[in-house]
């Protein structure tokens, strides 16, 4: 990057006669373009001054606007000097002076030429002078211009005031009293250079000089506005510039990294090893930022305005935004060149990067990806084993006709049912539980039916007549039981409340280790559950029923609690260990198969639902949801949790699953990864989009590029929502203000846990597509026998199936010491931009987002890369866009650069319009 204070801007020389560029043209673009101009809209009475063809164009009886050569005959003189209707008819009228340029101008045969800077960069010959002072060929240029406004060279500056000056202009600082001595005190040749490239070297030349770099970008760290909401990591930009300065990263890599970044070969940090490139992307997102905007498309298209006038001044120095509305009134650049860049903006997104330092991410992986791999082999082996005869001795316990020697124990008993209506038998610590138990009368109202089996039970949401809903839930404490012997296979429970694990529900102790855990499930009507402590028999044990959850369900329910020899009250028609005997397989095994069957009768979803009933019914409803509109293989994955492919086997909260084919699971390699999914873009078409999740993440719905919802929903209230559920749950996002629009889903994963998401669907309906095993009714017990048998043939072929056995233990343990043993280190993360849906936007017709044209398709300015742009191969372009903007034919990149290295070590630049080198900016100083 150094190498540009080497470089020149080069343009033609001054000619005797008036110079279109240096003289005429800014005369035309102040007084003449906003009506006679390259707009087309705003174009008066067919005039076109912008070009000799539209200047010197037959107009009728009052004859050409320009008639080269003959000023008399050129309508422009005679407007420009009438006394009764002059032009322009506003404003300033032209002076004598830039009339009499017109007039030799078009007396010299009105010669148009190209804007000057979008001439080739050529190499001027320099002038030929010959001068003691003169050191290089530059001075040669200086000293020319000098000479022409009869001003001598001001003497060479004393060593103090030099070392000050080039201290400052390279660090920003000035020099310490130690550097100063130091340098007058250098008598040998090469002392200033050995300054320079000291102060090169320093970290405070990339600080000072990476300082003016953020001022273009318009670097900040909140988005302004109202509320000034933070830009998350924008420091990790700024630092990425330093850097890039102090390492001379070279102009060219600099911009690619920039425009495309995130889809460059990597350049690693010397030392930490993560990718540069990536970092230098954030600037696409430092910008003002407004909460909850009342039109979101709008929002969208300013900021896309923002950063493509970010782009093009920098980059460029010329003003592209001003063809938002209309064709650039003064420059070579159209509306469709305006749009043709907004295209890469849309086909991109934000991007949070997952950065991996070391590769440390990378090496976990391949190290996880054999284990992986053995622990499918584990559980295919386990699948065809013995599950089909304890699968059928299940369904034998759950439906089999009961025979004149079958004999249930009559040995259950119930623990605790609390109808004594006070704590008898239990201790109390905290407030959550209250004086007493509660019955359904003295809970609150908004609580609804507990569906309690008995009066009195356990219920820690304290409500009372002055207590609000959230009140009722900041009570904490604990209910510890008087210990009991386990004398029975099962204990039986009803359980309701909120689901926090390890936060709310009820413990099973023994010897001072927890050996069972419930919690609620988000519903204050209580469910049988039941646990299998056949093992634990002969033991003494106690219960604990705890909240230590504050606000929303924050409480627990707990009644009925009973030691009996069955897993479900009234559910079982055989005994477990007479049919265990007659299928011979081992009862402890079967009595989970049963308890496991048994708890799929209430979730009709449940791959096993079916078999908790009886025969198997008739195929559910068929999936209708985005996922099957929306391929995996085509959404976009970030970091290093996602993959793209129908995942095989995967972890949730250290247990194994087989998900199904068509989820979407972050928890495929290991839950401890982290990234974000993202879905291809569609059009939102209903009032609702309803989700079927489980496991913990985030999931949100951009609407048209929106992020700032993470801050304060307000009209976005819901589009983002958090889960935290071990079983299957139905969220549900309300789409009213937003129909219309174009939108896409983030998967987030940014924990140690795995997200998974089985369904997504439109519809009023928020119940989940059914979708149990795809089956047809049996006509014969044969037959349903046979088809029984042939599930377990192929487990992916009923892979629901396979996962049920899997994660209700029925297929075996499967822990691995090895997994554990490969530590997982957390991403570093970045703000960045990444790929989306390729996009080729519309033309705003007068700026309207409302009022579509014609497709703008993505391209670079025409009037540099050409009309006819060769077709974009990444789904963006934007690796495309930098190559057209480090083309050769592009003249504006380097003299852009150029020019602002000369404003920034002398104040003024070659042309002393920085940021514009259009026909309203100034002409270049020197070629």
């Amino acid at each position: 990057m150094r190498h540009l204070l080497a470089l020149t801007l080069c343009v033609a020389p001054t000619l005797a006669q008036p110079d279109y560029n240096a003289d005429v043209l800014p005369i035309l673009s102040r007084r003449c373009f906003a009506c006679h101009g390259p707009d087309g809209d705003a174009r008066q009475a067919e005039m076109r001054l912008d070009t000799f063809e539209g200047a010197t164009a037959a107009r009728g009886r009052h004859g050409a606007a320009i008639v080269p050569g003959d000023a008399e005959r050129s309508l422009v003189l005679h407007r420009v000097t009438d006394a009764d209707d002059p032009m322009p008819p506003e404003g300033e009228r032209l002076t004598a002076a830039e009339i009499a340029t017109l007039r030799a101008w078009i007396e010299d045969g009105a010669p148009y030429d190209e804007p000057w800077a979008w001439k080739p960069v050529r190499d001027p010959e320099p002038p030929s002078i010959d001068d003691p002072w003169i050191r290089d060929d530059i001075d040669r240029f200086v000293l020319d211009r000098l000479r022409q406004a009869d001003v001598e060279p001001a003497p060479e500056a004393p060593a103090l005031t030099l070392i000050r000056r080039v201290t400052t202009d390279l660090t920003g600082l000035p020099p310490t009293p130690e550097e100063i001595d130091a340098f007058l005190a250098d008598d040998a040749p090469g002392a200033y250079d050995r300054v320079v490239d000291r102060l090169l070297a320093s970290p405070r030349f990339g600080e000072h000089w990476g300082r003016h770099w953020l001022d273009l970008m318009r670097y900040a760290e909140s988005h302004g506005h109202e509320f000034d909401y933070p830009i998350h990591y924008a420091w990790k930009y700024r630092d990425y510039v330093i850097r890039a300065f102090n390492d001379d990263v070279p102009y060219d890599r600099f911009v690619r990294e920039h425009i495309a970044g995130d889809m460059l070969e990597p350049r690693l940090h010397p030392t930490e090893g993560y990718n540069e490139s990536v970092l230098a992307t954030g600037w696409w997102w430092l910008s003002q930022g407004t909460h909850a905007p009342v039109d979101v498309r709008l929002d969208e298209a300013e900021r896309a305005d923002n950063q493509i006038d970010v782009l093009s001044k920098t980059f460029l120095s010329v003003t592209v935004s001003c063809a938002r509305c209309n064709d650039h009134k003064f420059d070579r650049i159209s509306t469709k060149d305006y749009y043709g860049l907004f295209g890469f903006v849309q086909s991109s997104r934000r991007d949070v990067a997952y950065l991996d330092p070391g590769s440390e991410i990378e090496r976990a992986i391949e190290a996880l990806r054999p284990v992986n791999d053995r622990l499918r082999d584990r559980v295919d082996r386990a699948l065809s084993s013995s599950a089909e005869r304890e699968f059928l001795a299940a369904c034998e316990v759950l439906h089999g006709e009961p025979r004149p020697d079958d004999t249930f124990p009559s040995t259950s008993h119930v623990l605790f049912d609390f109808e004594s209506g006070t704590w008898d038998g239990w201790t109390v610590e905290g407030t959550a539980f209250g004086d007493m138990p509660r019955t359904q009368e003295t809970v609150g109202p908004y609580q609804g039916d507990i569906g309690a089996p008995s009066k009195f039970f356990a219920n820690s949401h304290l409500a009372s007549a002055t207590t609000s809903v959230g009140g009722a839930d900041d009570h904490l404490g604990s209910l510890t039981s008087v210990p009991f012997t386990i004398d029975q296979p099962w204990l039986r429970f009803h359980v309701g409340g909120g689901r926090h694990p390890g936060r709310t529900g009820m413990r099973l102790v023994i010897d001072g280790e927890v050996v069972r855990t419930v919690t609620g499930h988000d519903s204050n009507f209580m469910r049988q559950d039941s646990w299998n402590v056949r093992e634990f028999m002969g033991r003494e044990a106690h219960l604990v029923i705890f909240d230590d959850q504050k606000g929303h369900w924050g409480h627990i329910n707990i009644d009925a609690i009973v030691l009996d020899a069955r897993p479900h009250d009234g559910e079982a028609r055989r005994p477990i260990d007479v049919v265990a005997r007659e299928h011979e397989v081992d009862s402890d095994v079967l009595a989970r198969w049963v308890d496991a069957l048994g708890s799929s009768s209430t979730d009709v979803s449940h791959p096993m639902h079916a078999f908790a009933h009886g025969p198997v019914p008739e195929s559910g409803v068929g999936r209708a949801d985005l996922l099957e509109r929306l391929p995996l293989a085509d959404w976009i994955p970030s970091g290093f949790a996602f993959e793209t492919t129908p995942p095989r086997v995967a972890m949730e909260r250290g247990r194994v699953r087989l998900p199904e084919p068509h989820q979407i699971h972050s928890g495929v390699i290991d839950e401890r990864l982290q990234g974000t999914l993202r879905s291809p873009d569609f059009e939102l078409s209903t009032n609702r989009l309803h989700y079927r999740v489980r496991g913990r993440g985030v999931i949100r719905l951009i609407i048209d590029g929106y992020w700032l919802d993470e801050f304060n929903a307000l009209l976005f209230g819901g589009i983002r929502f958090d889960v935290d559920t071990e079983n299957w749950e139905t969220r549900t996002q309300h789409l009213d203000l937003f129909l219309g629009e174009t939108a896409h889903i983030e998967i987030i994963d940014d924990g140690d846990g795995s997200l998974v998401v089985d369904a997504i669907w439109f519809g009023e309906d928020a119940s989940p597509p059914v979708h149990p095993l795809n089956v047809s009714a049996p006509a014969s017990q044969e037959d349903r026998d046979r088809w029984y048998a042939s599930l377990f043939a192929d487990p992916d072929e009923h892979r629901g199936l396979a996962d049920w056995m899997v994660s209700s233990g029925l297929a075996g343990s499967f822990d691995d010491e090895s997994r554990g043993a490969i530590a997982v280190p957390g991403p570093m993360r970045a703000l960045a931009i990444c790929e989306g849906d390729p996009q080729d936007e519309r033309v705003f017709i007068r700026g309207g987002h409302r009022n579509l044209g014609e497709v703008a398709p993505r391209s670079f300015i025409d009037s540099i890369a050409g009309e006819d742009q060769p077709a974009l191969r990444s789904r963006s372009g934007r690796p495309e866009l930098a190559e057209r903007m480090l083309d050769e034919r592009n003249p504006l990149l380097t003299r852009s650069i150029v020019n602002r290295t000369w404003h920034h070590l002398f104040g003024r630049g070659l042309c002393p319009t920085v940021d514009d080198f259009g026909a309203l900016g100034s002409m270049p100083t020197h070629p």
